[in-house]
């Protein structure tokens, strides 16, 4: 797709009106998610026995310190929260944690031709609109957005070749597919990080964290309200960027779309739904005008 230019075919036809409404339709899903975790999983991962309203307390202060400290007072400590959360769980004694099965770094496979029909239909192409819209048009959108003056070689086209390169060696490596994601672009801009070094020192990190295995445990030792409350600021800060359309009907369809979005989960759903009421508007404003010269 990204070889073939057929991406950049594609990008005509994803007008800024669908691409907000797969932003909008990410924010509710994130929103949804963080608001999930901190009622379901109790304050730890893993640790179900916690009280469901003092889940519901911490998100809240955490919520509050954030708006003030990150966003009003312009000073970022999401680290020292999360570092916090850490050490406070360290004084009042380490939850029981799942076990972490050990393994390889690497396991180099090739692909099995055999999986290849099933995998196409029930795997890769219902996940193609959601790689285009959220990890491409999407995405592409949100750089443009957060880091206007640095995001000249961004497109559509490289943002697919990239994912496509990774995912091939990080499949023959035994890996677990990945892409650039609108929300994870949108929680860089929200946190804070204003450069690629912010990717490299967290890509380092969680390189420690997956082969040091004592470092392992430290990711069930962060309080799940923290994380409940940096989805929900990043959820909002994609549901903001439709704050960028000016008429009307735009609005309007980038709502409908993150509606659908969120209630069908099925971004292709939302998608063709959206582009059948823009097309019929724009049917409705020729037929318009002609009838409009036509009286003149």
């Amino acid at each position: 797709l990204s070889w073939s230019g057929t991406l950049r075919w594609l990008g005509k036809w994803f007008s800024p009106a669908l691409v907000s409404g797969i932003q909008v339709g990410i924010g509710l899903i994130l929103a949804h998610k963080a608001i999930e975790l901190a009622i379901s999983q109790g304050l730890f991962l893993g640790m179900v026995n916690s009280s469901m309203w003092l889940n519901v307390l911490i998100l809240l202060s955490v919520l509050l310190i954030l708006g003030y400290f990150q966003f009003y007072r312009k000073t970022p400590i999401i680290l020292l929260l999360i570092f916090g959360g850490l050490a406070i769980s360290f004084m009042f004694g380490s939850p029981a944690r799942p076990e972490v099965s050990g393994g390889a770094a690497f396991a180099f496979t090739v692909p099995q031709f055999s999986f290849l029909l099933n995998s196409l239909v029930l795997l890769i192409l219902p996940q193609i609109p959601l790689t285009i819209g959220n990890a491409v048009f999407a995405a592409s959108d949100a750089c443009h957005s957060f880091w206007q003056d640095r995001s000249e070689r961004v497109n559509p086209s490289r943002l697919g070749f990239s994912i496509s390169l990774n995912n091939i060696f990080i499949g023959l490596l035994g890996g677990f597919p990945v892409c650039h994601g609108a929300g994870g672009i949108a929680a860089h801009a929200q946190f804070g990080g204003k450069s690629g070094g912010t990717t490299m020192i967290m890509g380092s990190i969680l390189i420690l964290v997956a082969v040091v295995s004592p470092i392992t445990g430290f990711l069930f030792l962060i309080p799940i309200p923290i994380l409940a409350a940096m989805l929900l600021f990043d959820s909002g800060r994609m549901v903001a960027l439709i704050q960028r359309l000016n008429q009307k009907i735009d609005l309007l369809i980038a709502i409908i779309v993150g509606i659908l979005s969120f209630a069908t989960k099925n971004l292709l759903i939302a998608v063709l739904v959206g582009f059948f009421i823009e097309q019929l508007y724009r049917l409705y404003q020729k037929n318009y005008a002609r009838l409009r010269q036509a009286e003149e």
